[in-house]
């Protein structure tokens, strides 16, 4: 909970009329006590979009491996029923494909929300408070680019793998 007898201190500016200590007016502590409340909520948004991110790339790296594992034991298998095969063989990596992309547009969409955020606490013009998301450059984009990059990279691998089919020792 907010104290604003804590956060008084902080307050801006000089010494009062005659050097004589500046009293805040009731104004002045709501003012702080809404800023303090309006941190609050978007450094808790901002954790959330970040949970989320790691919800949904977890979600989209284990997917992927059990798709990978499917393909895999497939590879191993001789069957009569060929169809069934080549079915999976072209649904699995398709499946990969669609989990993949729809992995990459979430994490991309939780960045987005982000930088939403960002701009709405760098509005509030105060500096009284910790930023909630880092340093803009090293610790935001950088940092994102490892979120963003496995769902786009197995875009990638599930592509290959559908186009060279033919390819496969197994077929």
């Amino acid at each position: 909970m907010f104290d604003a007898k804590s956060y008084r201190a902080s307050l801006k500016g000089g010494p009062g009329p005659m050097g004589l200590p500046r009293e805040e007016s009731e104004t002045d502590v709501k003012v702080l006590e809404l800023k303090k409340q309006q941190y609050d909520y978007i450094a808790a948004q901002i954790n959330r979009e970040d949970e989320l991110v790691n919800k949904r790339l977890t979600w989209t790296l284990t997917t992927n491996g059990l798709l990978f594992t499917a393909l895999g034991f497939y590879a191993g298998k001789s069957t009569p029923m060929e169809e069934l095969v080549d079915f999976f063989h072209y649904f699995i990596p398709l499946t990969g494909i669609v989990i993949s992309i729809a992995g990459f547009l979430s994490v991309f969409a939780a960045y987005m929300q982000i930088d939403y955020l960002t701009k709405e606490w760098e509005m509030l013009k105060d500096d009284r408070w910790i930023r909630p998301f880092g340093d803009k450059v090293h610790a935001y984009y950088l940092g994102g680019i490892l979120a963003v990059s496995p769902p786009f990279m197995f875009v990638i691998v599930w592509g290959y793998l559908l186009q060279k089919w033919n390819t496969f020792p197994w077929f």
